[in-house]
Parts: structure tokens; C-alpha cells; sequence
């Protein structure tokens, strides 16, 4: 059978790869609680690539498309460096990993480009993937680049490679201030996590009150790093909410009812076919399916009802 021949065969059954691998890392970020910054995406190599690929590289003898490590590939993007570490290293112990080439293992110091990180991962009795993990200055890198139509060094005019590198440094550099901002923020937290501020139930909502007031009043084991508190902080002004006093009487007077919610909704999950057996373990495993903003929106809900739907950013409809 020609490789074009299997092509036409295992064209539906790399798609159906793709959807399942898909769902398992948007599972996993969901299980790290690590947000991306986008849904993840993913794509079947046309035929046309595929060919023009093994015309190019000469080398690459194969008699099977599923020797290819890229027909079928699928990429997350996360905001920071530590969430693109994190996310690799629960990618290597829950699958089946056959090689990977990290961005910090470069050491070139005229490197092109900013790169990604890839894993090549095995699917049982299916194809190679290939995951790419980056961040989102590593996104904006590569689609600036393909864009440009500069895929490597010998493909840059010389005149050219000296913008082209500084635009490369400056996206790491972005990278390595969020970071550091990050840091400084969390150690801040914890330096200030009784400030006297946020006692005062008259004190103004900020992120780092709303945080800590969520930390102080809701159980410890459904924190989650990185949780979606910008997006709570949005709802939570489009509601009125002006003080800290506010938000710690709506958890007061609503807690017990997004707990009992929450238990309700596990119940639900657990008894459906439809949710991946990982899932269900991972339920079963911590007996928690929210993690603080979530338990806070139920909240929301509970207390506005169609209210809070209006507000609710996933409803509003685009101008």
C-alpha cells in the first residue's frame, strides 16, 4: 500500500485521535488547575505537507505514516514558564513519552528563534503525537515567524538576523518578567496574608483581598494555584460588590449551599458514562470538583440568579 493509500485509510482515525487527545490535556491542565491561555488546538497533517515534507528531507525513509512523529499534533499555552515546566512534567508521567526537546535544553546563545517544547507522544495502536507546550510570548514567537516565513537561521537574510534575534530576546524577556512578577506577587501574599486592610470588612475589593479573603474563608483543599480570580473580580464589580465586607457575607450566608451543590454535582459526574475514567478517579480521589472561585460563583448563582447570569463573561455576547 502506497503512503498516500494509507493516508485515505487512517485519515478518520487520526482525527478521532486528535479529539481524544484534545480532551486528555485540557483534562490534565484542568487537573493541575494550570489556566490556559486558550483552548487547546490541535490538526491532522494534510497529505500535501506530508509530501512536500518527505521531498524535503530526503533522509526520512518511512514505510508507515505512523512513523511520522507529527501526523497527528496538538498544542497548550499557558502564560507562564513554571506552568509550561509543570504541565511537561505531568505530560511525561501520565503518558507514554518517546522523546522531547525542551526550550531550556538549547544552550546556543545565538539560538534562532524562541522556542517550544515538544513531546513526541506514543498513542496505543495509533500514531505518534506531537505535543507542543509553550508559553504564550513562545506563541506569539512562532506565529510571528510563520508568518515571516522564517522557519530557520539559513532562511533569514543576513541584514535581517539582527531584528530578528532581538525580537526573539524580547519575547524571553517577557517571559522572565512575568515570572519574577509572579513570584514577587505570591511571596508578597504571603508576607501580607494578615495585612490589616483585609480585616477591615469596609476595605475597597482588590485582587490580592479577594484572594485573601477566599484563602482565609473557604476550605483549604479546593485552593487551586492560579485560579481564575481576574474573572471573579469582573463579576464580582458588575454586581455592586464594592468591599471586602461584601464578599465575605456572601460567603458566609451561601457556603454550606455551594458545598451541598458542589457534592451534588460529583454524584452526577461519578454516574456519567460520558466522563473519562480518570476523571472520575481524580473525584473520587480528592472529593473535590470546585476550586475556590467556582465555589464562588455557585454562590452567585445561588444568590442572583438570572442576575448573575447577565454578568456572567462566558453569556455576554460580543460587540
Amino acid at each position: 500500500m502506497s503512503l498516500r493509500d494509507e493516508y485515505e485509510e487512517v485519515g478518520r482515525a487520526a482525527s478521532e485521535a486528535l479529539t481524544t487527545i484534545i480532551e486528555c490535556l485540557t483534562n490534565l491542565a484542568g487537573e493541575l488547575g494550570i489556566p490556559l491561555t486558550q483552548p487547546v488546538t490541535g490538526r491532522v497533517k494534510t497529505w500535501n505537507s506530508i509530501e512536500t515534507k518527505l521531498k524535503r528531507l530526503t533522509q526520512l525513509k518511512i514505510a508507515s505514516l505512523k512513523e511520522l512523529d507529527d501526523l497527528v499534533a496538538a498544542r497548550a499555552v499557558f502564560l507562564f514558564p513554571s506552568d509550561v515546566a509543570a504541565f511537561g512534567s505531568a505530560l511525561t508521567e501520565k503518558f507514554e513519552i518517546q522523546s522531547r526537546r525542551l526550550s531550556v535544553e538549547r544552550h546556543d546563545i545565538d539560538q534562532f528563534g524562541y522556542a517550544s517544547d515538544h513531546f513526541i507522544m506514543s498513542v496505543p495502536r495509533a500514531f505518534r503525537v506531537e505535543v507542543q507546550v509553550r508559553t504564550l510570548a513562545q506563541h506569539v514567537w512562532a506565529e510571528a515567524s510563520h508568518c515571516l516565513y522564517y522557519k530557520s537561521e539559513n532562511m533569514v537574510p543576513r541584514e535581517l538576523q539582527r531584528s530578528i534575534h532581538r525580537a526573539s530576546a524580547v519575547l524571553e524577556v517577557v517571559d522572565f518578567e512575568l515570572e519574577r512578577l509572579r513570584k514577587e506577587r505570591d511571596e508578597y501574599l504571603k508576607r501580607h496574608k494578615w495585612f490589616p486592610g483585609f480585616d477591615d470588612d469596609d476595605e475597597g475589593l482588590s485582587m490580592m483581598g479577594v484572594q485573601i479573603v477566599l484563602h482565609e474563608m473557604l476550605p483549604k483543599d479546593h485552593f487551586v494555584e492560579n485560579d481564575h480570580y481576574f474573572g471573579l473580580m469582573t463579576e464580582l464589580l458588575h454586581l455592586d460588590f464594592k468591599t471586602l465586607g461584601q464578599l465575605r457575607e456572601l460567603i458566609r450566608d451561601n457556603l454550606d449551599f455551594a458545598l451541598q451543590e458542589e457534592k451534588d454535582f460529583m454524584a452526577i459526574k461519578l454516574n456519567d458514562p460520558k466522563v473519562d475514567q480518570r476523571t472520575k478517579d481524580r473525584l473520587r480521589e480528592t472529593g473535590q470538583y470546585c476550586s475556590h472561585v467556582a465555589l464562588v460563583r455557585t454562590m452567585l448563582i445561588h444568590k442572583f440568579g438570572k442576575q448573575y447570569r447577565v454578568f456572567d463573561p462566558s453569556k455576554w455576547k460580543k460587540s
